[in-house]
């Protein structure tokens, strides 16, 4: 490589730096703003519990305006009508100690506010009227952000009770 080259180089890796510094800031992630950032690789909506709210739903994600709207009679309900590609189980490869695999089918995990409820049985159960928001995790997601145990996905139910002092 030449010296103009590696100049050339360098100086593009400044830009890019920059450039993502201020991507940063200007999104509020700076240090300087006072808001607490999300961690690498977790959708800004997984802190909802601690921040503020999505005003509109996407595709892994459910407002309290839009569950409201279809009259479902419990959050298991409306999600079957909405998305129901969240409810779909997902199959895991695993191995055993003879080194042959299988596939198993485990349960998609519900959580309230943060904290684990169970397998998405217990959605019939809750009162769209107490949803704020509801968010899907695709299974890589759902392992980043939970942990293990959530390897076919994972729906976290932030309640209208969350948030309030």
């Amino acid at each position: 490589m030449t010296k103009t080259q590696q100049v050339t180089a360098f100086r593009l890796l400044i830009a890019a730096a920059t450039a993502a510094t201020i991507v940063a800031c200007a999104s509020g992630g700076g240090a300087a703003s006072g808001s607490q950032a999300t961690p690498a690789g977790q959708p800004a909506a997984a802190n909802a519990a601690n921040g503020p709210t999505p005003t509109k739903s996407s595709a892994s994600i459910l407002v309290a305006e839009d569950l409201r709207k279809i009259e479902a009679q419990n959050l298991g309900d409306a999600i079957q009508r909405l998305r129901p590609q969240w409810l779909r189980r997902s199959s895991v490869r695993a191995s055993n100690t003879m080194g042959s695999s299988r596939t198993a089918a485990e349960p998609l995990v519900v959580w309230i506010d943060n904290n684990r409820a169970g397998s998405s049985e217990i959605l019939t159960q809750i009162q769209v009227s107490n949803v704020r928001m509801v968010q899907y995790f695709t299974p890589s997601e759902a392992e980043s952000r939970f942990g293990t145990g959530n390897s076919s996905g994972a729906i976290q139910i932030i309640t209208m009770a969350a948030g309030r002092p």
